[in-house]
């Protein structure tokens, strides 16, 4: 890198990501640590601030963290890890306690938590607030909340290219919109960069969730695991305009929507008897059956069941955003399609969000606790975003050092040019991953575009390293690392389906790790959560 425009900063702890994740953990820290919050974008602008679903809790007196644990290992297909799931169901009352002396505006029925219902759960037991945009309000809850604390220093539309240190992490290299680079230097690093929805055609994510972060981590040698399980939200508004696409959270059909297939016919009973509140998984891949059988690109939620009073009262930001296309939801079918929406493998860690490499910690979207298993249960998500945050920042608190660690040297030397090709690559990448790594996989059309991503990496390689090179790597880097894991699970299960293997397998009720220096597989029965 060109020392003449690089600066270096210093900080106890870096927090890369300004979502659910980034903000909580940042909170949950001793004010007497000097905090940095990078976004790789405007602050907002990530899957928390999207999320339309709320925060799954068992507090309603019919309700009990068992059978949120229950709920929660039957979704994740035998892969989720007890251990992590006890801790998700049974400290999830006291994270509502924190967010509630927040500030946290959570809809009321009375005096009492209003509970919504949602798929795969038993139980009403989905806190919100305000109506569907219980993202939007968790993050100004937590924003506002840091803009109090003079310790936390936000760096918004900064880049990470890579991570400094290799025993051990000691910073992260920045690079602004203006090819400036500064270097933060600190004692902890915290990867809480979201998901890789966003390297698909279709998904209800936000440009930044392009797996970043996954693939710094892998880089510095830190382990990597469950990569082949994507959820695809079954009900994304389907419009041939990625401008004009979101998501329609699965609460409308927990109040009484129903979907239809191209011929305006109910289908889900024909799959599970569990109907349109099955789990995620099953409603994804029902509705691509259905969507093949009629020949079409997508298919219809009929909202006319929950009824314009209901619709306005619970869900007025999607009523808002149906009127906009010109949809009226108490007459009118509303086009619908799976699309890429969460990332239930990542980096992997410990229950204290504690990573393979020294001093680097992840939690959120991009860290694999194996809270999830093969797939998510409904409202886990910010939940666990949550949860974990507090955990990490907590071991962060028992090992703190209160310095930072020194400069490791120069990184790259970085072209202040475009990558001439990059929306070209860009544009193979989405469409290979739609076509190869999407809700319907097979081990030819996998072998295949592994080929396709080891020959736009030679591209890149044989290129002048400049700032949309080292994003194209790290987006080919995670397209490799979830399409060969996808490969080696030679089965079916939650979110992973091989039209090859249309079976559970039970000799792949283990998970695949991997890192720089090769790959291992983990019996599920057995994980170890200090296994290093």
């Amino acid at each position: 890198m060109n020392g003449e425009n690089e600066n270096v900063e210093c900080f106890d702890v870096v927090i890369i990501g300004s979502g659910v994740g980034g903000l909580a953990t940042a909170l949950y820290l001793p004010e007497q640590l000097k905090v940095a919050v990078v976004s790789k974008g405007p602050l907002n602008e990530n899957s928390t601030f999207m999320a339309q679903g709320g925060i799954a809790a068992a507090l309603s007196r019919e309700d009990s963290p068992e059978l949120h644990e229950e709920d929660t290992l039957i979704a994740g297909h035998g892969l989720s890890l007890k251990e992590a799931v006890h801790v998700l169901a049974w400290e999830a009352p006291h994270i509502i306690e924190d967010l509630v002396s927040w500030g946290m505006p959570f809809d009321k029925s009375g005096e009492n938590f209003h509970f919504a219902l949602e798929g795969a759960h038993c139980k009403h037991r989905i806190l919100h607030a305000n109506g569907d945009a219980t993202g939007e309000s968790l993050w100004q809850t937590l924003y506002r909340q840091a803009l109090n604390r003079g310790n936390i220093v936000f760096l918004p539309n900064m880049y990470a290219l890579r991570i400094l240190g290799t025993e051990e992490a000691n910073g992260v290299v920045l690079m602004d919109e203006s090819a400036n680079v500064t270097k933060l230097l600190c004692s902890f690093l915290v990867v809480a960069t979201g998901g890789v929805g966003n390297l698909y055609e279709f998904t209800s994510n936000p440009p930044s969730s392009t797996g970043d972060g996954i693939a710094m981590a892998y880089d510095v040698g830190a382990d990597v695991t469950d990569m082949e399980f994507e959820q695809f939200h079954p009900t994304v508004f389907f419009s041939e305009n990625p401008n004009h696409v979101f998501l329609i959270s699965e609460a409308v059909r927990g109040a009484g929507a129903v979907l239809v297939n191209a011929y305006g016919e109910l289908f889900m009973h024909n799959y599970d008897d569990r109907g349109d509140l099955a789990p995620r998984d099953v409603v994804g891949r029902a509705i691509h059956n259905e969507m093949k059988k009629c020949h079409s690109n997508h298919l219809y939620l009929d909202l006319r069941p929950v009824g314009l009073q209901r619709l306005r009262r619970e869900f007025p930001m999607l009523l808002s955003r149906l009127q906009q296309e010109g949809f009226d939801p108490t007459k009118d079918l509303v086009p619908v399609a799976p699309g890429a929406h969460y990332t239930m493998g990542g980096i992997k860690t410990d229950l204290w969000g504690r990573t393979s490499v020294k001093g680097l910690y992840a939690v959120g979207e991009c860290a694999c606790n194996y809270v999830h298993g093969a797939n998510r249960l409904a409202s886990n998500s910010l939940l666990e975003g949550m949860l974990f945050a507090k955990r990490t920042a907590q071991s962060i608190a028992e090992n703190s050092m209160h310095g930072f660690k020194s400069d490791s040297g120069g990184v790259l030397c970085i072209a202040k040019r475009d990558f001439p090709e990059y929306d070209e690559v860009i544009k193979v990448l989405k469409h290979g991953m739609q076509t190869n790594m999407g809700i319907e996989r097979n081990g030819d059309r996998l072998n295949q575009f592994i080929s396709e991503l080891d020959e736009l990496l030679e591209l890149i390689h044989h290129s002048q390293i400049c700032k949309q090179g080292l994003e194209l790597l790290q987006k080919i880097t995670v397209c490799t690392l979830m399409t060969r894991a996808a490969l080696w699970r030679e089965e079916s299960r939650g979110a992973h389906f091989r039209s090859d293997f249309p079976e559970e397998d039970p000799m792949f009720k283990k998970h695949l790790v991997v890192n720089r220096r090769g790959q291992r597989e983990i019996n599920a029965e057995v994980v170890e959560n200090h296994e290093w």
